[in-house]
């Protein structure tokens, strides 16, 4: 296990897809301070409350970054017969890009405009924002699996992280918002909940936090572990697929 783990991040580490996705996904949220500089410069101090959106924002290219980064690492293996194992195929790729686009932009804020000293909040908002980053990933790395060859998948894993965007924006968020006043409460919840398993739904949170809560009237963010379920699913499914491709 120890040689299999560490062949795994020798081939991350001399991945060129995994180098320039590292280097280019701080970008968005470096485009994004920049259009915010005056805005953000008027505060006495960078509050806490823009860390998401100043800092997560690169979470909106996640799906198409791990759905690359499955495609060139481990659809590369199947499309040429030499697939060894799928361990952490991506995921460890997604939640390291996700870290350091996050960081980088974190320590850009400290510098330019102060930090409240708030790191709990900081800790707990960055704790959150793994398991959609990972659930990215997994199902990436199913969509790619079951194409079973690197170019199909990564389009197969584009079109299916676009559905799943637009199920989550037209389908979840807008009945609840336009029809906040008629339904239950347990009707909300389910909304929240379905929107919740969709991790570019759940990331929604991180950068529009306030229209969000506005819209929702929800005061706080809702449980990361809905997209835990969806890693669960996503890398149960694509093991199912993997096996039997195996097999054959």
């Amino acid at each position: 296990m120890i040689k299999l783990l560490r062949t795994n991040f020798y081939m991350i580490f001399h991945s060129l897809s995994f180098w320039v996705l590292l280097l280019s996904m701080p970008l968005a949220d470096i485009f994004i301070l920049l259009l915010a500089d005056e805005q953000l410069k008027d505060k006495i101090e960078w509050n806490i409350v823009s860390f998401g959106d100043s800092c997560f924002l690169h979470l909106l290219l996640m799906g198409y970054a791990s759905a690359i980064l499955a495609g060139m690492q481990f659809g590369g293996e199947l499309t040429f017969g030499t697939v060894r194992n799928k361990l952490t195929a991506g995921v460890c790729e997604c939640v390291i890009v996700h870290l350091f686009s996050a960081a980088v932009s974190f320590t850009i804020c400290c510098i330019r405009y102060g930090f409240d000293g708030d790191l709990r909040t900081v800790g707990m908002l960055t704790a959150n924002s793994l398991p959609p980053a990972a659930a990215f990933a997994a199902a990436a790395l199913f969509f790619v699996t079951a194409a079973g060859e690197r170019t199909a998948g990564i389009l197969t894993a584009f079109g299916a992280d676009l559905i799943f965007k637009m199920t989550a924006d037209m389908f979840l968020l807008d009945r609840l918002v336009s029809k906040r006043d008629k339904l239950s409460e347990t009707a909300k919840r389910l909304i929240i909940a379905a929107d919740s398993l969709i991790p570019s739904g759940y990331c929604e949170w991180f950068y529009s936090f306030g229209e969000m809560s506005r819209d929702t009237g929800l005061e706080k963010m809702p449980s990361c572990g809905w997209c835990c379920v969806t890693l669960i699913l996503f890398s149960a499914a694509g093991a199912a697929v993997f096996c039997r491709k195996d097999l054959k």
